[in-house]
């Protein structure tokens, strides 16, 4: 597998979190209705940035471990998840956006490894460390649900 399909993989992740915190902004308690706009926009920033990287030449042939990654790493249903949505089960919900944004921390790291430009480097760095800001919003959120 090529990073490139690394870079579009993460291009749909971030497209999918969007999605998923507009969404999630619709059925919770008003007084998280912003937190996750500001989530589901950075989401969408960084599919920008992705996008950006996808076009560059940087790209090389990746190892064998986050190849397997890659190949296993899969987004639920956000869709069918998000028509189920249940006010009641909010707490499973934050705690899927947990995982989420856990799975897409590790890839990302992956990737970061997988490149030699230290700008793209440092892009990436920048999306991870909003990555963990994002699982810390939704922590907070959780436990104030």
């Amino acid at each position: 597998m090529k990073s490139i399909n690394i870079v579009n993989m993460a291009i749909n992740v971030e497209k999918q979190g969007e999605f998923f915190y507009k969404e999630l902004a619709k059925v919770v308690n008003k007084k998280f209705t912003d937190t996750l706009l500001e989530l589901a926009e950075q989401e969408k920033q960084h599919a920008e940035v992705f996008i950006k990287l996808a076009d560059t030449k940087e790209w090389d042939e990746i190892d064998s471990y986050i190849s397997s990654y890659a190949s296993v790493y899969i987004i639920p249903d956000l869709e069918r998840i998000v028509e189920s949505f249940d006010k009641r089960n909010l707490n499973s919900i934050f705690e899927l956006a947990i995982e989420i944004e856990k799975d897409s921390i590790i890839l990302y790291y992956e990737l970061k490894e997988q490149v030699n430009d230290n700008d793209i480097k440092n892009l990436i760095k920048k999306i991870i460390e909003q990555e963990k800001s994002h699982i810390k919003k939704i922590i907070e959120m959780k436990n104030n649900f």
